[in-house]
């Protein structure tokens, strides 16, 4: 697209070449030159590898810590995945999976209609797709922030049942030898100590 020829390259047109200074007057291909040109220069670090199956979570949850600010596209996905990823990124905190949409009916016999240089507008009221970031929708917000309510993480769970603990023996340390006040608290925090593992375990379902 940087020299202003399109080639297919799947199906029966694959090695066609399409001259597009017959389609687009002089000044839209000095654009579009431009604007591949300077894909083609941007350094970009990029890799294809196979991952297995079982060990998509921990794929996933290795590339967030190791590279932050990484974008997961899913445009590509079978549909049947799409349901694990979301399910891996929600117990993984990962925020950034997006999906391309066009906003009208794909042309394959014209494909290079529906590229960058064709989509793209000043105004994004304008703009002929999408690019929505799946995980940032306000269901599943929601539905995030439920799982965090009702499944609070292992280590938060242990905190509180250590600070209990630490408290009745506080209290115990103070008061000096056992009386009604003592052993109350020390029931009450025997209890939510135990309920508290318990949720963290087996959280609730609705």
């Amino acid at each position: 697209m940087s020299r202003g020829v399109y080639i297919f390259f799947v199906d029966k047109r694959a090695g066609e070449k399409v001259d597009l200074r017959n389609i687009y007057p002089k000044e839209k291909m000095i654009s579009l030159k431009s604007t591949y040109k300077q894909c083609l220069d941007r350094e970009v670090d990029w890799d294809s590898r196979d991952i297995n199956y079982l060990e998509l979570r921990g794929e996933l949850a290795r590339i967030r810590k190791n590279e932050p600010d990484s974008i997961f596209d899913v445009t590509a996905i079978k549909k049947s995945f799409i349901g694990d990823i979301i399910a891996c990124c929600l117990l993984e905190g990962i925020h950034n999976v997006y999906t391309f949409d066009l906003e009208y009916t794909p042309n394959f016999d014209e494909p290079w209609k529906m590229l960058f240089h064709e989509l793209r507008s000043d105004t994004l009221e304008e703009s002929f797709y999408r690019y929505t970031n799946i995980v940032y929708t306000p269901i599943f917000r929601e539905c995030s922030h439920w799982i965090l309510f009702r499944t609070p993480p292992m280590k938060i769970s242990l905190f509180v049942v250590v600070v209990l603990l630490l408290t009745i023996l506080g209290v115990y340390f103070y008061f000096g030898e056992p009386n009604w006040f003592i052993q109350i608290a020390y029931i009450v925090s025997v209890v939510a100590s135990i309920l508290t593992l318990f949720f963290a375990l087996f959280p609730p379902r609705r």
